[in-house]
């Protein structure tokens, strides 16, 4: 909860796929992105390509550890089907 704090404090987003925490930053005002979000983010400013991507998606995949929507949200910020 200490990253809530600091985001409000500060007036940035946090980056979190727990949907609690995204809950709560959202009763407080708090600006809250998804870790898919902060990569397609980073893909548009070009300090990650789309292959970083699948393969950061492959590694959450097989530790069975995907954010939650990631199948609606995938396709609507890469363009692409997803990768696993």
């Amino acid at each position: 909860m200490t990253i809530l704090a600091y985001g409000y404090v500060l007036d940035i987003p946090v980056v979190t796929d727990d949907r609690d925490m995204r809950a709560l930053a959202q009763a407080f005002g708090i600006d809250v992105w998804k870790t898919l979000e902060l990569l397609h983010l980073m893909l548009e400013a070009n300090h990650i390509d789309i292959a970083k991507i699948r393969q950061i998606a492959s590694f959450w995949s097989y530790e069975q550890d995907l954010p939650a929507d990631f199948t609606q949200d995938y396709p609507r910020l890469f363009g692409e089907p997803s990768p696993v």
